[in-house]
């Protein structure tokens, strides 16, 4: 039994997905103030989509495989960029008509009640706009929260134990690569439409790309054929993979693959220590990597760094991730997985430390953030390499249990980072209004932004280091 497909033109393809997906993560950030009235509420769409994505991807291509929900996600992603550059010109006529109406009515004296009725027509024009925008924003987030997970999936399938790892640091290296492009192209280019437009042309070429290649079949097609062929070596690398051998969770679904919805392979896994265990380690580290995101640029226009010297140093920390990911495969090579895990989370404790240590110090806080870019580098690599090493049968599930689970983690960080700032920023604009008013509860609550971020990165780091061999011994325990 042949492979049927190139490994090389997979993993292309599979890296072309992973930086679509970097553009969608960082898709609102540049262009957000230029969106107009009611695009505060587009983040929180962009997130439901992400995250209905990561659920439904796995069952899926465990049972039909990866080729057409690579095109399919990747059409999403694309709609969704055409409907933000483009979706507003198709009511820009019917608009600037509007508004020439109105200007004739005032003009010529016609009665307030109809110019009246012309606002209201003028404002629903403006709603149908943010409509538009809205579902934009979620066709661009269900499409990379598919594809984020699927491009995981498959590169985890086409590669061995020795490999898998490597590939998928390589992999995340991508994800940084379509972030920073975004970003630069609309740092350097003030029409957003031109990077939208521009990112659209390449996302359509690679769907072109798509399909004239091969991806590989569907786990229950190839149980099929394993049955029908007998086991050898490409059939045992799939049906009776080393890392989960004759266990429960390879198979439980394998006898039954037609009876076993794609909904109960999700309950199935569950039950899994393993799978759990390492899925909370992306937990704390995708929380990481959010509030720290999200929060600091904030943290440093508070302790008085200008805007763009703050917004700047993201862009480090996205250079330090890339840093990190893409030399992965040969580090591990000489540190082995936990000694190469270990090592980047702790870079990434010294990077943190660097960085609440000395705030105002643009030294200390750019190289703060490469370090904690490089540091976080390795952790989803890692992971995945071992969820995808344990759950063969059920690799497309099991990632998409381990995604999900993160994403909570960002929100879950993000929410309790965001309220330490409110509580923050309530207590100085108290204590600048009378300041006898800030009763001792209330002072201590001033140090919350600064004492509660600082400490859930560098607790998440802690529970990181104690939560990953844990997790490893059950992984071990499977084999």
């Amino acid at each position: 039994m042949s492979k049927g497909y190139s490994t090389t033109k997979v993993f292309v393809a599979a890296c072309a997905g992973m930086a679509f997906f970097g553009v969608a993560m960082l898709s609102l950030g540049p262009i957000l103030g230029q969106l107009g009235e009611g695009a505060a509420s587009l983040p929180s769409t962009l997130s439901l989509g992400i995250i209905l994505g990561t659920i439904l991807f796995g069952p899926i291509v465990d049972r039909f495989g990866y080729k057409w929900l690579t095109i399919i996600s990747s059409i999403l992603a694309l709609v969704g960029l055409q409907g933000l550059a483009n979706g507003s010109f198709l009511l820009g006529g019917a608009d600037a008509r509007m508004v020439a109406d109105a200007a004739e009515g005032l003009a010529s004296g016609i009665a307030a009640t109809e110019n009246l009725a012309t606002g209201v027509v003028e404002g629903s024009g403006a709603l149908s706009v943010m409509a538009i925008n809205r579902i934009s924003i979620f066709a661009l987030g269900l499409g990379g929260g598919i594809l984020n997970g699927l491009t995981n999936a498959v590169v985890s399938d086409i590669y061995d134990d020795d490999h898998r790892g490597g590939k998928l640091g390589v992999l995340g290296g991508f994800y940084c690569i379509g972030a920073l492009l975004w970003t630069l192209l609309n740092y350097f280019i003030a029409d957003y439409l031109i990077p939208l437009n521009s990112m659209s042309a390449v996302m359509f070429l690679f769907i072109i790309y798509f399909f004239f290649i091969s991806f590989p079949a569907s786990k229950r097609v190839v149980k099929e054929s394993c049955a029908a062929e007998g086991s050898d070596s490409v059939c045992n690398s799939v049906c009776e993979p080393a890392g989960q051998g004759n266990s429960q969770a390879g198979n439980q679904c394998g006898a039954q693959s037609e009876s076993c919805s794609m909904f109960s392979q999700i309950i199935s896994l569950l039950k899994y220590p393993a799978l759990l265990l390492f899925a909370f380690v992306l937990f704390f580290q995708s929380g990481y990597e959010g509030s720290s995101g999200s929060f600091s640029i904030t943290f440093l226009t508070n302790n008085g760094v200008d805007l763009g010297a703050a917004t700047l140093a993201m862009t480090w920390f996205t250079i330090g991730m890339m840093a990190g990911r893409f030399p992965l495969g040969y580090i591990t090579s000489k540190l082995k997985y936990v000694g190469t895990l270990y090592t980047y989370l702790s870079v990434a404790l010294v990077g943190t430390i660097l960085f609440f240590a000395a705030p105002t110090s643009m030294t200390a806080v750019y190289c703060g953030m490469v370090l904690i870019g490089f540091g976080v580098g390795a952790t989803f690599p890692v992971i995945l390499n071992f969820v995808g090493g344990a759950f063969k049968n059920n690799s497309g599930t099991a990632f998409s249990i381990a995604i999900f689970i993160a994403l909570c983690g960002q929100f879950t960080f993000n929410y309790i980072v965001g309220k330490s700032f409110e509580a923050s920023a309530a207590v100085s604009e108290a204590s600048s209004g009378v300041a006898s008013a800030c009763s001792s509860s209330c002072c201590s609550s001033a140090f919350t932004s600064s004492v509660v971020f600082p400490a859930m990165l560098i607790g998440a780091i802690v529970f990181i280091m104690v939560l990953f061999p844990i997790a490893l011994s059950f992984a071990r325990k499977m084999k």
